[in-house]
């Protein structure tokens, strides 16, 4: 069922509209858009909903509610129309298909008012409101034939009409300069993927309305609505007028006949690589370039025509109007670099052949030639060769616009890689070259700082891990640039290099006057100056991309291949600016170890002082690990070879009772004593040294037989496995401490055991426990015991009783067999 509120605020919104008056109702909107916003559920409720007297009452509420809105909007007064207007678009989002099917009524009225003088606010509302009207229709192929076909043409016609310059009725001439140019270009580029073949007749028009905003100047234009038709003013174009007026004529070849759209596509492509060289040829022509065509690409200007002004009489290809002047010239090869970055960026209707090389080639002509880093000295130590032919104000002009130029091309760079992703790979070297040549040489600009950030931030992201140190070593410089530009201006730091350099500088030259300086800076400390914090964010895009671009420097680059200087300037970067993301990346990726194996420290403290209570910082700090668990029964095979070496190796333990394994590990103390060698096969015995027990004076005694033996189905002998280890030397360790049986300390020798004589080897002896603290570590996880045994071994021990079946909790040393042990004692003395 409906909800009672819904019901209720439509009632109250048709009351609201038909009490008002029409000049009051634009005041009212606010109040009414509010009251609506509850109405949603009644209006997109189907007709099927209304089967008793509730949706009777719902479905006429709706009814008076469409007919309130058609009468604003055929209504006399503007203000009604406008306030219909508003409520239209937004009955539509809320109604979907119910109000859909019947808003072909709404879609003339709307259409109609586009030909009235209404204000210009109220002829965007209506192209909006239509614009989200053919936009929600589109799933719905019956409302798409019924209302979007017959009225789209229209609105494409009535769109137009309103940009129509005044004094060209024949559609020659367009008002570029309208209030309403973006809101209807913005409804062509969201219409045209949709309706192509409704757009192809108005190609022409559009065409002509797009061609001066694609790469707009400030070269002067013919003023509208004035007497005098000759008088010429520059006239200022939005960026984000030309932005959309891009994406737009990128849209265009969607319109082509079928099966033709990737030709046309194409073909407008290269047309636009032509001009962008054609313009180079004109901007550039204050320097003789060392850059080649890759292609038959010709020069444009000669010896001829150097002494003119600079400028283009524009081209038919395109249709871009003419420009003079080197700014213009700037203005006009910048917006042709963004208008490749539209071809690049825009999805295309169908599969198309990008062409690369040109692409790159028109980058290799830019990157090339930087601007020169002292303009008194000579160009030619900054390997530029000047045109003597060029005045001076045209070249100063050129190094004040080339930043702009370079910056362009990092935006087209960019989308290459992102568009590209992976395939981009190799040309990473030969682009990591171009930005670090132009970072060095103009890193004073903020514009070329900001896009040096995000298009090395986009190819690390590529290939960072599989740059060689010599690249690394030429980005060094780009990445201290990103730490300084992440830490507040230093004002000590800057006053003493400042005052230092003047000494130096003062020495050198000889000079004996007095230097001026900032006597303010004598008088008071930097710290009693008002802090400033708004001037460190005069640049948020730039504090962006080096925001972004720090933590790659950890997790896309090599370790191996940072610098010591770099990786600590970049870790106080870091830490003093609390960036979470570089801090986690450098705990992470930790330095390599220096020279003599020492391993240089981590700022993992940092991170947690700074971060304590992070879900990050808890992860690495006390990481939880999933309990694996292990099946199969005590029965569970393994390998003999290995267990017997992790159980007891086969080197001679030193007389410090400590083996190698033992003290590489750290887990024991100096004064534990090891087990002795365990029993093999006769073939092994001799390999192995003789058992001495002389170092094994003293210790306690071993602890009495157990209940029940362990025996293996598998063995071929009476309680030995295939590797010849009885595991019925494993037993419990002592609870009291005491002297040690001169009778136990015979069961190690050569001749004591009747297993010894007849050729299966010496049995084990049993260890001595060291006489130590309490507090001291015993040894006794350093020797390993096969998983089975040993958790069977702890299931017993956490019951505290005795099984048939199972084990007790053995220590982890090795002993001799019980019951011959038992033997040996009750044997004479000669025996041994």
């Amino acid at each position: 069922m409906l909800p009672p509120s819904s019901s209720s605020s439509l009632r109250a919104l048709c009351q609201a509209i038909s009490k008002t008056p029409p000049d009051i109702l634009p005041q009212t909107t606010p109040y009414l858009l509010t009251i609506l916003n509850n109405c949603g559920a009644i209006l997109s409720a189907p007709e099927s909903y209304a089967a008793g007297k509730e949706p009777t009452d719902s479905s006429v509420l709706v009814h008076k509610y469409t007919v309130q809105l058609s009468a604003l909007l055929q209504g006399k007064s503007f203000q009604a129309r406008w306030v219909a207007v508003v409520l239209i678009k937004a009955t539509i989002e809320l109604g979907d298909w119910e109000i859909l099917r019947s808003s072909g009524a709404w879609a003339r009225g709307l259409l109609g008012i586009l030909a009235k003088p209404d204000p210009p606010t109220t002829h965007g509302l209506a192209v909006v409101s239509l614009t989200k009207m053919y936009l929600s229709i589109q799933p719905y192929q019956t409302l798409k034939r019924e209302i979007v076909t017959p009225t789209l043409p229209q609105f494409i016609t009535s769109c137009l009409n309103l940009v129509r310059s005044r004094q060209s009725p024949d559609f020659e001439e367009f008002n570029v300069s309208s209030p309403l140019l973006p809101n209807i270009l913005d409804a062509f580029c969201i219409l045209i993927p949709h309706h192509p073949t409704l757009f192809r007749p108005h190609l022409v028009r559009i065409g002509l309305l797009i061609s001066p905003l694609l790469a707009p100047t400030t070269s002067p234009f013919p003023l509208d609505d004035e007497e005098d038709t000759a008088a010429r003013a520059p006239r200022v174009i939005s960026p984000q007028c030309a932005t959309v007026a891009q994406h737009l004529h990128v849209l265009l070849p969607y319109c082509a006949p079928k099966k033709t759209s990737s030709g046309v596509w194409l073909g407008e492509l290269k047309t636009t690589v032509l001009e962008v060289h054609k313009t180079s040829d004109q901007v550039f022509r204050a320097v003789i370039e060392d850059w080649e065509p890759t292609s038959r690409h010709p020069h444009g200007i000669n010896a001829s025509t150097f002494g003119d002004t600079v400028g283009d009489d524009g081209g038919k290809a395109m249709g871009l109007p003419g420009w003079t002047g080197i700014q213009a010239g700037i203005e006009r090869l910048v917006g042709l670099l963004g208008l490749l970055v539209k071809y690049i960026a825009t999805p295309t209707g169908a599969t198309v052949s990008l062409p690369l090389g040109s692409v790159l080639d028109i980058l290799t002509r830019i990157f090339s030639l930087t601007v020169p880093s002292s303009r008194e000295k000579d160009s030619r130590q900054e390997g530029i060769r000047l045109n003597p032919q060029i005045g001076t104000e045209e070249r100063e002009g050129l190094w004040v616009g080339l930043p702009q130029v370079h910056v362009a091309g990092m935006e087209l760079l960019v989308v290459l890689v992102e568009r590209l992703g992976s395939s981009f790979f190799p040309m990473v070297q030969g682009s990591l070259d171009q930005i670090s040549w132009v970072f060095n040489a103009e890193q004073w600009n903020v514009d070329i700082r900001t896009a040096t950030y995000t298009v090395l931030a986009k190819i690390l992201c590529i290939a960072g891990v599989s740059l060689p140190k010599s690249s690394v070593s030429t980005l060094s410089r780009i990445f201290k640039s990103c730490c300084h530009d992440l830490l507040p201006p230093g004002q000590k730091a800057s006053a003493a290099s400042s005052t230092s350099n003047l000494k130096v500088q003062n020495k050198k030259v000889g000079r004996s006057q007095q230097l001026s300086t900032n006597a303010d800076s004598f008088l008071s400390s930097p710290a009693s100056f008002p802090s400033t914090p708004d001037a460190h964010n005069l640049y948020p895009g730039l504090r962006q991309a080096a925001h972004a671009l720090l933590p790659l420097v950890f997790l896309s680059v090599p370790s191996q291949h940072l610098q010591l200087s770099l990786r600590s300037q970049v870790d106080r970067t870091a830490i003093l600016t609390q960036h979470k993301g570089a801090m986690i990346a450098s705990v992470l990726y930790p330095p390599g170890t220096l020279e003599g194996g020492k391993v240089r420290s981590s700022i993992l403290p940092h991170f947690a002082r700074s971060y304590p209570r992070d879900p990050e910082a808890e992860g690495l700090f006390r990481p939880r690990m999933p309990v694996i668990p292990t099946g199969g029964g005590l029965l569970d095979t393994y390998e003999e070879d290995e267990a017997m070496e992790d159980i007891c190796p086969e080197e001679e333990p030193p007389a410090g009772g400590v083996t190698n394994d033992m003290a590489n590990t750290g887990l024991v103390q100096s004064n534990v004593i090891p087990c002795s060698k365990p029993s093999v096969t006769h073939q092994d015995a001799q390999l192995l040294q003789p058992i001495s027990l002389s170092q094994q004076s003293e210790g306690p005694p071993p602890l009495p037989a157990r209940s029940k033996r362990y025996h293996d189905p598998t063995d071929s002998q009476d309680g030995l496995n295939q590797s010849g280890i009885s595991p019925r030397g494993l037993h419990e360790a002592p609870d009291h401490h005491g002297p040690p049986s001169p009778k136990r300390l015979r069961v190690g020798s050569a001749g004591g055991d009747s297993r010894a004589a007849a050729g299966q080897g010496p049995v084990l002896s049993p260890p001595l426990r060291p006489a130590v603290e309490p507090s001291e570590p015993v040894l006794g996880s350093t020797l390993n015991v096969h998983k089975t045994t040993m958790s069977a071994t702890v299931a017993q021990a956490s019951t505290g009783t005795e099984s048939d079946e199972e084990f007790e909790v053995p220590e982890l040393v090795m002993d001799a067999d019980t019951d011959e042990a038992e033997e040996i004692e009750d044997a004479p003395d000669g025996s041994g």
